[in-house]
């Protein structure tokens, strides 16, 4: 067993003798340098640029953000509601027009 100081580490919880490292999730760690890999800004999960959809949302006052497929899907009208815009969101915003326009006909 190696022992470990965390004198200097203010992010770590002690439960029954075992020492928990928290991650913050303001700066997400990217574990390898491949630079196809990005980090979604929701759920930090990786999302491979090359096989995966990304998301990104932009907000005047925030910037950017860029997100995996799963959190854009629950959370796009959220996120459009308060502000987010993106290429995806007008996308999604215009579908639910369009079904919208052909309940109303129907």
């Amino acid at each position: 067993m190696v022992a470990i100081n965390f004198k200097y580490c203010k992010n770590y919880i002690k439960i029954n003798k075992c020492i928990t490292l928290l991650m913050d999730l303001e700066e997400p760690i990217q574990d390898n340098n491949d630079p196809d890999i990005e980090i979604c800004e929701e759920c930090a999960g990786e999302i491979n640029c090359n096989k995966d959809n990304i998301y990104i949302l932009t907000k005047e006052e925030e910037g950017d953000k860029l997100w995996c497929q799963c959190c854009f899907e629950e959370l796009w009208k959220e996120y459009s509601k308060n502000g987010w815009t993106g290429d995806d969101i007008e996308y999604y915003l215009e579908l639910e027009k369009e079904e919208n326009e052909e309940n109303e006909t129907s």
